[in-house]
């Protein structure tokens, strides 16, 4: 496929951004898409090891690269923008499919995945792109409400069932 597509999972913290993005990732790769997945970790600080690689990176290294026998590891001691995170992680990559989770601020095609507190919070997000809201069966009957108002502000698919989104949002991304 030529075509890249960039989907962005948001939420609240502990909604279950990370558990719909491993799902979605497993239904691509079963697909054969490449894909490359980046994670916002904003609100924390990175946790050095006593690995080597990050024994370089404590003594100045501003890069630590490991190469194992299935797998390379680039750990870059400084923040770098989004942007040319998918850049540099594109070349190296060439992935069809980018999957963004966090960066509640930007403008790719959202999932956003709903909580209880997610109206209440909604000022967090950038309504922009939500595409596909979704909130699990056993949260709907309580958060029904609160979604029926956000789709007044904005129009998105709605789904409660996570594997029935993901098909519809592999059917829009290929079909």
């Amino acid at each position: 496929m030529d075509a890249q597509h960039i989907l962005q999972v948001v939420g609240l913290s502990q909604s279950g951004k990370t558990s719909f993005v491993s799902e979605l990732i497993k239904r691509l790769s079963n697909r054969k898409e490449s894909v490359t997945s980046i994670k916002s970790a904003k609100s924390h600080d990175y946790m050095f090891s006593d690995k080597d690689s990050d024994l370089f990176l404590k003594s100045g290294s501003n890069l630590s690269v490991v190469s194992f026998r299935n797998t390379t590891q680039f750990t870059l001691r400084e923040e770098m923008d989004l942007s040319k995170i998918i850049e540099i992680s594109s070349t190296i990559n060439k992935p069809s499919v980018i999957i963004i989770e966090g960066y509640k601020k930007l403008n790719y095609t959202k999932v956003l995945v709903w909580t209880s507190e997610t109206l209440s919070n909604i000022s967090e997000f950038n309504l922009e792109g939500i595409k596909y809201v979704y909130c699990p069966q056993e949260k709907f009957i309580e958060n029904e409400e609160n979604i029926k108002k956000l789709m007044k502000e904005i129009n998105f698919h709605l789904e409660t069932n996570i594997e029935d989104l993901i098909s519809k949002i592999i059917e829009d991304m290929f079909y």
